[in-house]
């Protein structure tokens, strides 16, 4: 059935889990949102202080549900909780359901976006997925077959999945920034680590190393450190550091740095790619198929970053290499090669024109 885009629509779009879940999709929510859509905006509770989910608030026609969803079981012990937990996710989205059904629904990958689907596909209303990650996660595996549309962040899930490569949709604060045109430049003076939006051990780890090098001395360094290590960080700090246990003015810190050393979650990589930044990548080992990894190895074939990925880590084998990196001709390269990068980068634009015609043609 053609459905009429002369009235008021509503989509749904679930986006939880981690950061770089929830960022993608807050992205896609607000683009719809300024173009007349009443937006619903499903994430897990545990979200529901998380800065962007917070920002949502602000639009009258963005509403947030929040889930308990239920995580994919490792063990068959596990089971009955999972189905207890799925059972009362879709109770509420029934509830919402019955209030205002949706043209179309948008997931954005992650454990939390597996219920809402899933009531997408039995109910047979019309959806979409987006997948961040170089490698295809557990929601695009299940249901891509059956979307309206595919959308990627990398050419390289292309190769395994038929989609369309958008790149990683960017928050509203991102395309708005009055520095967005500003030059990257080879000479390094301020370096920024981040750890993703909880902080990460080893990056915190590497912070120390650097701060112990005698040689990073001439440098100021910020960091990302989550809640549970800032303390410990605060007492390396020299006078003009800055530790954040988040932040919340991403691409303001971007733009005031030199050098990016950071794991390599899809939505970090786009941030980086729009301040044009040249980055140390150290993916996170464990995360799912080695998903990280794959997604640096794309801007390392690029020329965008440098990759660093030994295992186990070591801090201060980490903090010799970004010296070999400042010191080589790498910056130039990479300052280079983020002047002419062809990574997508309106995401958020390209995937609402593409469910608009969507909608339109059937």
């Amino acid at each position: 059935m053609k459905i009429s885009l002369s009235n008021k629509k509503t989509i749904w779009i679930a986006a939880g889990g981690t950061g770089g879940h929830i960022a993608p999709g807050v992205a896609t929510a607000q683009k719809f949102e300024e173009n007349g859509w009443n937006v619903v905006v499903f994430t897990h509770e545990k979200n529901a202080d998380y800065a962007d989910i917070v920002q949502l608030s602000v639009f009258a026609t963005i509403r947030i549900v929040l889930l308990n969803a239920p995580r994919f079981p490792s063990r068959i012990g596990a089971l009955p909780s999972f189905f207890i937990q799925l059972m009362r996710s879709w109770m509420i989205i029934k509830a919402v359901e019955r209030e205002t059904r949706p043209a179309i629904i948008a997931g954005f990958g992650g454990y939390l976006s597996f219920p809402v689907i899933l009531f997408a596909f039995l109910k047979r209303i019309p959806y979409v997925l987006h997948e961040q990650n170089s490698v295809a996660g557990v929601v695009t595996r299940l249901f891509a077959r059956k979307a309206r549309n595919l959308f990627l962040s990398f050419n390289e899930t292309e190769k395994l999945f038929s989609g369309v490569v958008t790149g990683n949709p960017l928050r509203k604060v991102f395309l708005k920034s009055p520095g967005k045109k500003k030059q990257p430049k080879a000479k390094i003076n301020s370096i920024l680590l981040l750890g993703g939006s909880q902080g990460a051990t080893d990056i915190n780890n590497l912070f120390i190393a650097m701060r112990k090098d005698r040689d990073f001395d001439s440098y100021r360094l910020t960091i990302s450190c989550g809640d549970h290590d800032y303390n410990r960080l605060k007492d390396f700090a020299h006078k003009d550091d800055r530790i954040y246990t988040f932040i919340n003015t991403m691409e303001d810190i971007l733009f005031q740095s030199d050098l990016v050393i950071a794991r390599a979650g899809s939505g970090t990589i786009f941030e980086i790619l729009w301040a044009r930044k040249p980055s140390v990548l150290i993916p996170y080992p464990f995360a799912a198929d080695d998903h990280q990894r794959k997604n640096a190895l794309a801007m390392a074939r690029a020329g965008c970053s440098e990759l660093f990925d030994q295992r186990p880590f070591d801090s201060r084998e980490a903090a010799n290499y970004i010296k070999t990196v400042i010191k080589s001709s790498m910056i130039s390269e990479m300052v280079e090669s983020l002047n002419h990068h062809t990574f997508k980068m309106n995401g958020e634009a390209l995937i609402y024109e593409s469910i608009i015609k969507s909608l339109e043609n059937n």
